[in-house]
């Protein structure tokens, strides 16, 4: 007996094609992606002398519903059994029907059907309490709040913007958004504080000089700004000196020519006030030798002073035990008095 070989033009001559639709799903998420025009399944249409569609995998001849945006038919099937009742006929002896029987038979049904569900994947993004922006990847019901992609892309680039209110994303009013940059800036500053290692390790980087170097500095400062004060004050009483002074000489001249041998009165005070002044520049020179020799390779601590007192000769002196007790408070903040005058002095800005 030959072999019967198949030809599918053949079997498409003498049974009559029709073309069927058939519609692909997703194998994970089962939505539908798409249709096209089945071909023949030759194998199947010999045997059953009728024309068969071939399925591929993920396919089916249910066609979905309509849909709309934001929305996508997802295919659902499953197997159940079923009783189907048939009627068998009878036979005599004779070969003739005589009567029929049900009989009853389980057999195994596919059944198939979409559902449409709702699809927020390509135009909406999930926003969570802290204001983080997701996309979704999910069909169907979502928990969260759901937004619009154009806020979404709105959210992501100023978050600050927006709050979560009546488990919605809102914008926050102007004068909301102002109050909370002036806190945030006041935050920023109150963080702006260092320990107290973290100050004297950047001083001594910087200037070569740590906090027994600034408390003499201090001092030294202190000396000169009690020495200015001295010399601004006694300038009207050198004036009345000179007047007294030459007074002084029209009396000697009166006087005896005893007196004229002798040192005038006015003479012997002025003697007296350049002792102090010479005294106290002593002072300050011995102060400038006894600090740290760290400080010869950057700028010494009377060149630091002098700058200081020719930027603001109106600076009040520093008071030093208050100094000492920030130094060891760890209060090194922005706009902490003490320290913005050892900052000037040392030459740095509030910058």
């Amino acid at each position: 007996m030959e072999d019967v070989i198949l030809d599918e033009e053949l079997i498409e001559e003498e049974i009559e094609y029709k073309p069927i639709e058939i519609y692909y799903y997703e194998r994970k998420t089962r939505e539908y992606l798409g249709s096209d025009i089945a071909k023949t399944d030759p194998e199947e249409t010999r045997r059953q002398g009728k024309f068969v569609p071939l399925l591929s995998a993920f396919s089916t001849l249910i066609q979905p519903p309509e849909f709309k945006e934001n929305q996508i038919p997802v295919y659902h099937s499953h197997v159940e059994e079923q009783t189907i009742t048939t009627q068998e006929p009878v036979y005599d002896e004779a070969g003739k029907i005589t009567d029929y029987e049900e009989k009853n038979e389980t057999v195994k049904v596919l059944i198939e059907n979409w559902t449409i569900e709702k699809d927020l994947r390509k135009n909406f993004y999930i926003v969570d309490e802290n204001l983080n922006v997701n996309g979704i990847t999910i069909i169907g019901e979502i928990e969260g709040i759901i937004v619009p992609k154009e806020l979404g892309d709105e959210i992501k680039k100023n978050p600050e913007n927006y709050k979560i209110e009546n488990n919605a994303v809102v914008k926050k009013s102007d004068e909301e958004i102002k109050k909370e940059k002036e806190q945030k800036e006041r935050n920023r500053i109150a963080k702006l504080s260092l320990t107290a290692a973290d100050v004297e390790r950047a001083l001594y980087k910087d200037k070569g000089i740590d906090f027994d170097d600034v408390i003499n500095l201090v001092n030294e400062y202190n000396l000169n700004q009690s020495n200015s004060d001295s010399q601004t004050k006694s300038q009207p009483q050198t004036k009345s000196q000179s007047q007294s002074q030459s007074h002084s000489e029209l009396v000697s001249e009166s006087l005896s020519p005893e007196l004229s041998t002798s040192q005038s009165h006015s003479e012997l005070v002025s003697e007296s006030l350049s002792s102090e002044l010479s005294t106290s520049q002593s002072h300050s020179e011995l102060v400038s030798e006894s600090l740290s020799p760290e400080l010869s390779t950057s700028q010494s601590h009377s060149e630091l002073v002098s700058e200081s007192l020719s930027s603001s000769v109106q600076n009040p002196i520093i008071d030093l035990k208050a100094l000492k007790i920030e130094l060891k408070a760890n209060n090194f903040y922005r706009g902490n008095p003490y320290i913005e005058q050892i900052g000037t002095l040392l030459g740095y800005t509030s910058d």
